[in-house]
């Protein structure tokens, strides 16, 4: 993420914004740095990574530069975790650096989920990846138990995960 527009790092620096007067929060609005005033969700216009400005106020002369598109519209059980986090708040010189924190995170967590992808897709997808390495762990129980140093190989541990027990996507 890239840095807070001006007049927030000017009040967080100078202790003014956190210690004399937390800021209310207006309005939350993203406007990506094209302009438009919210980044595209779908479609080949999202190829492109883009970044934006998430406004706290109804002039839009405060807020947070550089929040890439995909952070902002990240949805985790039903809510925009952005734009949820700064409603009815008042922010203060701490909550400033967690909004930070907490970009960086989803943008994190939004790399490791496309790995993730990656790696599911490279075992034969979803719900095969899984499937194997169970068929797998199976074998290896049933089979005899190698012998290295007079000791035994354990069995894999059962993690209690089933496939019978997944839920479907939607």
């Amino acid at each position: 993420m890239g840095h807070l527009l001006h007049q927030l790092r000017e009040e967080a620096a100078s202790g003014r914004h956190a210690a004399a007067r937390p800021r209310p929060i207006e309005k939350v609005a993203y406007v990506s740095d094209g302009g438009a005033p919210s980044p595209p969700k779908t479609g080949a216009d999202r190829a492109a990574p883009s970044t934006g400005t998430v406004f706290i106020d109804k002039a839009q002369t405060t807020g947070f530069r550089g929040v890439p598109a995909e952070v902002w519209n990240l949805h985790i059980s039903g809510y925009q975790v952005c734009e949820k986090w700064l409603k009815d708040r008042t922010l203060s010189k701490d909550d400033i650096a967690h909004y930070h924190k907490i970009v960086v995170a989803l943008a994190e967590t939004i790399r490791l989920m496309a790995e993730i992808d990656v790696v599911i897709e490279k075992h034969g997808g979803w719900p095969g990846a899984f499937s194997s390495s169970a068929a797998l762990a199976k074998e290896d129980a049933t089979a005899p138990a190698p012998v290295a140093a007079g000791k035994p190989k354990a069995p894999p541990a059962d993690l209690g995960l089933h496939p019978e027990d997944e839920l479907p996507l939607e």
